[in-house]
């Protein structure tokens, strides 16, 4: 009897701890192009060692999407310097299929060929700046990009192409696709404001974040667990995240200053990003006629925390209505 209950006992433990084990997250950052990933995977039945592996499959998945992008030799860099019909690659092509595509759906409001008044605003002296802003605005405005299919598009005009967090998204989307496809079940990865998750983070617990209202201080905050897919917050109460894009208004030419915190989620990273943009420079009420306006297949996912008054209200539409709680932070929290 003492032996079974001596047997009985070992194998709980063994069956604990190999849902500790299960539950054990794996942590991983890498850089590319100056931005840090952070990654986060419960072990499950993988071992440490080859979630590394995983991770370096990740990070190579990342750069060589971001390569797109980034740097004087990009795809994007040789685009820039070409008029008339040309063709490009599946892959940018199907990024700017997506940025023209959220160009309409916000009746031009996130706009794809600010690059020339992002870098004016980057690079540029004040008195610079005031005088290049209004004829850049005017060269936006003589300049054109559509999508002619089969790989090809038509450009035309000095105005250049930046497709902000549209372009990390794809970087993060890849990362997600390495890990996925190498067997993580479940896991959690973040560049900049933009955050991937899949999976729980353990049996029993939901991969949830806080997002705290500038009116609540530090007593309180919205538990937001987000559905599988990715999310990116973007804070107008704030600095931005060291590394993210500039908002420009396509309007004004300057950068866009808001009060509101804005969530977009999607399926997709490159998504997700482009619908918070969207949202910043859209501001609530628009936002919000776009997404009830909009095909469900979009799968649109929006959060806005709002001034009003001396509070921040909330608000949601469908799809990440049930997903954020109010807490109040206790005693011990803090």
């Amino acid at each position: 009897m003492k032996n079974s209950c001596l047997l009985l006992l070992v194998l709980s433990l063994l069956i604990l701890s190999g849902c500790a084990d299960e539950d054990k997250l794996i942590e991983r950052d890498f850089s590319v192009k100056g931005m840090t990933f952070k990654m986060a995977i419960p072990q499950g039945g993988m071992s440490s060692l080859e979630i590394m592996k995983l991770a370096d499959k990740a990070e190579k998945s990342a750069e060589s999407r971001l390569d797109l992008f980034w740097g004087d030799k990009s795809e994007l860099a040789k685009l820039q310097e070409g008029n008339g019909t040309l063709n490009v690659s599946p892959e940018l092509y199907s990024v700017l299929e997506d940025a023209l595509y959220l160009y309409q759906q916000s009746d031009s409001l996130w706009h794809p060929l600010l690059g020339s008044l992002e870098t004016a605003w980057m690079d540029k002296g004040k008195n610079d700046r005031e005088t290049a802003v209004p004829e850049l605005l005017n060269a936006i405005k003589e300049s054109h990009l559509t999508l002619k299919g089969s790989g090809a598009i038509d450009k035309g005009g000095s105005a250049r192409i930046s497709l902000r967090r549209m372009a990390i998204g794809y970087a993060l989307d890849g990362a997600v696709l390495a890990l996925k496809i190498g067997g993580a079940q479940s896991g959690m990865i973040t560049v900049l404001d933009l955050t991937a998750v899949w999976g729980r983070k353990t049996k029993a617990e939901e991969w949830s974040f806080q997002i705290f209202s500038p009116s609540s201080g530090d007593s309180a905050y919205y538990l937001f667990k987000p559905p599988a897919g990715v999310f990116c917050i973007i804070n107008g109460t704030e600095n931005p995240a060291k590394g993210a894009p500039m908002l420009i208004s396509p309007e004004t030419g300057y950068p866009h200053e808001s009060t509101s915190i804005v969530v977009g989620w999607n399926p997709s990273a490159v998504m997700a990003g482009g619908y918070a943009e969207a949202g910043m420079l859209m501001g609530r009420k628009e936002m919000f006629s776009m997404v009830r306006n909009s095909p469900p297949s979009d799968s649109i996912g929006i959060l806005f925390l709002y001034p009003d008054g001396d509070q921040y209200l909330l608000e949601t539409d469908l799809i990440l209505s049930e997903t954020v709680t109010f807490e109040t932070v206790e005693p011990d929290e803090e």
